[in-house]
Parts: C-alpha cells; structure tokens; sequence
C-alpha cells in the first residue's frame, strides 16, 4: 500500500564548489516537504561538516569520499544509502525551489507512477549580458539530474563514462512516469559556469533549436535589435519569481560572479 507521505531521500553529489554546495543544501532545508533525508557524497577536498550542521543527525548521511571515483560509483554508493521510500537527484550546482520535492511527488502519486522529472528547466549564465536573464529550457529527454524515483533494489547507475545520468534516466523508460512541462521550469534553475567557453555556446545553442527560435534570432540579427528581444527570454510570473529567490540566495552566497559584489 503506498504510503500518503513518504520519506524522501535527496541524494547529492559534492566536491566541486562549496559555495554552490551550500546553496544546495539550503534548498533542501527550505523544502516545503517535511519527510526527507539529505545524503551528501562528498568527493572534494573542503569538508563540507559545516554547513550540515543545523540538519538532524537522523536526517542525514554524509559520506566523504576523496578518491577519484567516478560519477557512477558514487551515485550508486548514494543510492546505498538511501533509506526513503523515493529518491530525487539533487544536483549540487542547481538552484532547488521550496515545492520540488513537494510537485515532483504529486506528479507520482496522481497517476499511480514510478518516476517522475523536469522535462523543463531555467537556464543561466553568469556572464554580465545574461546574469539577469534566464531562459525556459527543454532538452528532448527531460534533465536527467532532476529525476524523483521509487527507491527499489536493482535501481543502478551503468558504469559508462559519458552522460551516467542520461544511461540511469533511460532504464527508467519501462516504468511509468510523468515528465513535467514548462509550466514547473520554475522549479529548478541551473546554473552554467560563466568560467567555461563551452557553458556560453551551450546557453546560446538554445536559440537555434528549433525552425522558430532560429527565425527569430536572424530577424533580430537583421532588424539591429537586442539579443533580449529573443521570445526565449519571456518568463511566466512563476518564472520570474524564482529567479528573483535564486538571485538573492545566490548573491548571499557569493555563488553568481557577475552580481557577488554588488549591493
């Protein structure tokens, strides 16, 4: 019989940048869904203790693990651990809104499925033409980093080396699941490295996705108008919210390099 309020295990992989860490942990204090369990698999050199602090010991695993394994064994490894009745994949570098867990499970329970995840998702730059302006994005196969699941035996990252979380997500395919639309993008933002030439031409590339967006981007090209003309950049009022609390929590944090010193 399913439980009406499961436990939850958020499982998050850390070591690459402990501001964007603290972020994520804040995001999952904030979390409108009480019946949840936090397990970090830290594979960096700061030890994260810390910032866990003001989380119950029974709500929390924290495992540290600084030996070069890869992805894929320390999912896996998170995985072991996870004592909820469900599990939701909790990136380190993505801003989380309080009512994630809280929807992702509705998506769940409404139709008796076994998975849930974003099928849309905000996408920012931290580069000073884009730090205020994010765009809606909805990659063909959802983002594999915001899957809900049942945390059932057999669940397994592959052992591949390029894109685990894409391999885990389609051994997924078989169950029944929900993938949710745009109108739950403001759930999640993620944050692209202003640091990294390839996160611009990722962020950019989402302009020429389609026969429309590219039409618009020549049409904007030939008429001299700004780039943030481009429809890409229309949020809905959820939309624009969220990327307000994400600001503020990020700009808090020193995690958005374009805004950390402003006032």
């Amino acid at each position: 019989m399913e439980t009406a309020n499961p436990v939850i295990s958020c499982l998050m992989l850390a070591g690459t940048d402990p501001q964007k860490a603290a972020r994520a942990i804040l995001c999952y204090q904030q979390q409108t869904w009480e019946q949840k369990e936090l397990i970090v698999i830290d594979n960096g050199e700061a030890d994260l203790g810390p910032l866990l602090e003001d989380i119950a010991p029974d709500e929390l695993r924290y495992i540290k693990k600084n030996d070069g394994r890869s992805r894929a064994y320390l999912k896996n490894m998170g995985l072991d651990h996870a004592d909820g009745d469900y599990v939701i994949h909790w990136e380190e570098q993505d801003w989380h809104h309080p009512d994630r867990i809280l929807e992702q499970w509705r998506a769940i329970s409404a139709g008796g499925n076994e998975y849930s995840l974003l099928g849309s998702t905000l996408l920012h730059l931290d580069l000073p033409e884009f730090v205020h302006h994010p765009i809606a994005d909805s990659p063909s196969y959802g983002y594999p980093g915001s899957i809900m699941h049942r945390n059932r035996t057999g669940s397994r990252y592959p052992a591949v080396k390029k894109n685990p979380d894409l391999a885990f997500l389609k051994r997924w395919s078989d169950s029944a699941g929900k993938k949710l639309g745009e109108d739950h993008a403001h759930l999640l933002i993620r944050n692209l490295d202003a640091g990294s030439p390839a996160s611009k031409k990722q962020f950019l590339s989402r302009f020429s996705g389609g026969t429309g967006d590219v039409l618009q981007s020549v049409w904007i090209t030939l008429r001299g108008k700004n780039m943030l003309s481009h429809r890409r950049f229309r949020l809905s009022e959820k939309q624009r919210e969220s990327f307000k609390m994400y600001l503020r929590e990020s700009q808090k944090l020193g995690v958005i390099a374009s805004i950390s010193n402003q006032p």
